[in-house]
């Protein structure tokens, strides 16, 4: 069975890799943000989302220097309540963030 993912979609990439990172599928959703990255290289949000992973795949040093990619393009990323309301991201997510931005700081 073939995907109905876009293949060159950023979008489609860059929010199933949330749903992914959501549902505790760290590989996978770092693939996806790695795709999504391979489209748009400097898009925050696809850079924060590949920390996250890294760091809930215990790569802390690769991380921060992507968390830190994401803040210096936009520092909202700086702030779980505005990602959760400008970029809906989930709590999960946040609460992953959490320690990165502690360090980014």
């Amino acid at each position: 069975m073939r995907s109905p993912l876009n293949p060159n979609s950023f979008t489609a990439h860059d929010n199933l890799a949330f749903v992914l990172f959501d549902l505790h599928r760290m590989s996978e959703a770092l693939a996806h943000w790695e795709a999504a990255l391979a489209i748009r290289p400097d898009e925050p949000d696809a850079l924060a989302g590949k920390a996250i992973a890294l760091q809930s795949l215990n790569r802390g040093a690769e991380a921060v220097l992507f968390y830190q990619r994401a803040v210096a393009a936009n520092p909202t990323y700086l702030d779980c309540e505005a990602l959760g309301r400008e970029f809906f991201w989930s709590r999960i997510a946040c609460n992953a963030a959490a320690p990165l931005i502690r360090q980014v700081r």
